[in-house]
């Protein structure tokens, strides 16, 4: 995935200078728009299961009770996060109906989170709960192509790289289970719960630790309607469908899929045809 993304840079960047080359003598890059935006971003890690925050590698969690939970017990998992976005749009030189977006994105306290619940035959339950927080900020780079329906509305459809960095992570693993008193075998799912020889009692435990700092890149499709209101002012719905990498120092690199729906307001500044 690096490979790709890494590869989609190096034509990215091979395109824009070939353009500078050949038509910075004709004309110069015109700032169109100024943007503020807020999206409702679903992203969540490829085969996303206990492993992943494991993989985190953060500090003083307990490592050992995700032993007592299957796949079969995930009950609910969270990984939905709103991001908001300033920016502006440049117009490229001789290139006709074409955008390049540029923007700064940020999520606070973004979550990803797994909830397990395991009964064991039993009302009595074990419970876990393991949530990834992180506040994160990316620059987000796309090249639009413009598709006027009318004078009033245009459509969108792009594709576009970010790039961002996590910080403030932590990751928080709580709970309880049932397990043999002390001095009894460690626990086993196939004990039976009415085996008068096993008097299981609860441990709970509930511990955050700090998770190094991180990369995250992501590369996108996006498709959207603009509505123009009072000659200056653009209302924009978008929809961009992605797929990417998110890895923190010290920790494991893991594959997510990203869908975003999102509203922006934008300022038209240069309403010149291009």
């Amino acid at each position: 995935m690096r490979s790709l993304i890494l590869l989609f840079q190096l034509c990215l960047l091979s395109v824009s200078l070939n353009a500078q080359l050949q038509y910075t003598k004709a004309s110069k890059w015109q700032v169109k728009k100024f943007a503020i935006g807020l999206n409702s971003t679903l992203e969540m890690p490829i085969n996303m299961n206990a492993g992943t925050f494991y993989g985190m590698k953060g500090e003083n969690v307990p490592s050992d009770v995700s032993n007592y939970f299957n796949d079969g017990d995930l009950v609910s998992m969270q990984c939905d996060n709103a991001a908001l976005s300033i920016g502006f749009t440049l117009l490229p030189p001789a290139m006709t109906n074409t955008e390049l977006n540029v923007a700064i994105i940020s999520i606070e306290d973004r979550i990803d989170m797994m909830v397990f619940e395991n009964q064991d035959g039993s009302a009595d339950q074990s419970q876990m709960s393991m949530k990834s927080l992180s506040d994160e900020i990316s620059l987000d780079l796309m090249l639009t192509k413009r598709h006027p329906v009318n004078r009033w509305i245009n459509l969108y459809g792009g594709l576009g790289l970010s790039t961002g960095l996590s910080y403030n992570h932590t990751l928080c693993i709580e709970g309880q289970v049932r397990q043999p008193e002390a001095g009894q075998e460690t626990v086993n799912r196939s004990i039976p719960v009415d085996d008068p020889t096993s008097e299981m009692t609860y441990r709970s435990f509930e511990e955050c630790g700090a998770v190094g700092n991180g990369l995250n890149q992501r590369l996108y499709l996006q498709g959207g309607i603009g509505f123009l209101v009072f000659k200056r002012v653009e209302l924009g719905i978008d929809y961009r469908k992605g797929i990417g990498y998110r890895s923190n120092f010290g920790g494991d690199l893991y594959g997510v899929t990203q869908h975003s729906l999102g509203l922006s307001l934008r300022w038209v500044y240069h309403n010149g045809e291009k």
